[in-house]
């Protein structure tokens, strides 16, 4: 199975903790959460994928993950496990 990596670095993805992924989702919830854009993130956040270094994530919406550099929202989220 091929590894997902971020497409601004290549650098690895790993699955959001469920802390992280709680931490995300109320962020979100109370429309404090922005992409790298600027914009607002709306609606449910189901999951999400961390960058190796712990500082962009790129959410999954309705089982879809928006792998464009825009669209990853900065952390820092921890880094990953070596």
């Amino acid at each position: 199975m091929a590894t997902l990596v971020c497409p601004e670095t290549q650098a690895p993805l790993r699955p959001a903790t469920p802390a992280q992924l709680d931490a995300l989702a109320k962020a979100a919830a109370a429309g404090e959460l922005v992409d790298r854009k600027g914009a607002p993130v709306t609606g449910r956040v189901d999951g999400a994928l961390i960058r190796a270094d712990g500082e962009v994530a790129y959410l999954i919406q309705d089982g879809i993950v928006a792998l464009v550099t825009h669209s990853g929202v900065t952390g820092p989220f921890g880094q990953a496990a070596s």
